[in-house]
């Protein structure tokens, strides 16, 4: 259910399928993880996120299959378009557009600081110091070394590549982190702001840039949205049964992620016009996040009376 309908019957698409199902068992079961720790604790610890993030960018780079499967239209004569198999990079189709869907050659240095730079910022908000152990002795120093060894030694490999694969994946799989990651971080700070104390966990931040790591950023959008009503409808029946007025969103996260991957040929095929333009996007999620926190802003004040 995740392939093109054209492309179902080609072997070439075929073959990654069975990999690409046991990549996302995987992620399935962080996701399950994340859920029961978020539902009993209302907390969603590091331990299942940042392990999650970094096997989700490994696997990615050895294996830029395990994308999610997209269709690319490449020019035929004398007027008509030939669909070819694809992978979801971060501006739409990964392999067709190479190089020319980056501002910058990812094989220039430019490119080695931009990856360097964009896993660092994942690893500043999304991994928590231990205040009992100094800098060398603190897990995170090796999280942030080993990431960063990795981004080195693909983009070393990539340098030899007529077409560097691993190194585009490499780069969809960090774009992902930090897109999904900061749209959560974003939505927290305005809903914060709007309340007056703190609305979402950076749990929520962290795990949605895991999710973003496997799948790319799109899916970390499509998921915030469908988590939003499925969010709704988990506080209107906890409120109703247990007069809560807290509720856990990282489980609303996860399932609408799931939602996503399992009817992926139909949601693909709706909103992948949306996608054509990042920019004008970025441009709308802008606006919701703002509106978002004025309508929390009003319902507090609301509230209060």
């Amino acid at each position: 259910m995740q392939l093109p309908p054209a492309f179902v019957g080609l072997t070439a698409a075929q073959e990654l399928l069975t990999a690409r199902l046991l990549a996302h068992l995987v992620l399935a079961g962080f996701l399950a993880a994340a859920t029961w720790c978020d539902l009993r604790y209302r907390v969603i610890p590091d331990a299942i996120t940042v392990p999650g993030l970094l096997l989700g960018m490994l696997a990615v780079t050895c294996w830029p299959g395990l994308l999610l499967p997209v269709s690319c239209l490449l020019p035929a004569e004398p007027v008509t378009a030939l669909a070819v198999p694809d992978l979801l990079g971060p501006a739409g189709p990964l392999l067709c557009q190479g190089q020319a869907g980056w501002p910058i050659d990812l094989r220039s240095w430019a490119g080695l600081l931009l990856l360097s730079a964009g896993f660092t910022v994942w690893w500043s908000v999304g991994t928590a110091a231990d205040p009992h152990r100094r800098w060398f002795g603190d897990p995170r120093f090796f999280v942030l070394a080993g990431g960063l060894t990795v981004i080195l030694a693909t983009w070393l490999l990539a340098l030899a590549d007529t077409e560097p694969r691993h190194l585009l994946a490499l780069a969809t799989s960090l774009t992902g982190a930090v897109g999904a990651g900061g749209l959560i971080v974003l939505t927290r700070e305005a809903a914060s702001r709007a309340l007056g104390k703190e609305a979402m966990g950076l749990g929520d931040a962290t795990l949605m840039a895991m999710t973003g790591s496997w799948l790319g950023w799109q899916v970390g959008v499509i998921a915030f949205f469908i988590a939003a009503f499925l969010g709704l409808a988990h506080g209107l029946l906890g409120w109703l049964w247990k007069r809560e007025t807290e509720l856990a969103f990282g489980p609303s996260l996860c399932l609408a992620t799931v939602i996503v991957l399992v009817a992926w040929r139909w949601v693909w095929g709706w909103l992948e016009p949306i996608f054509l333009y990042p920019l004008d996007l970025l441009v709308v999620l802008g606006v919701v996040v703002g509106l978002t926190g004025l309508t929390l802003a009003i319902w507090s004040r609301l509230r209060s009376l």
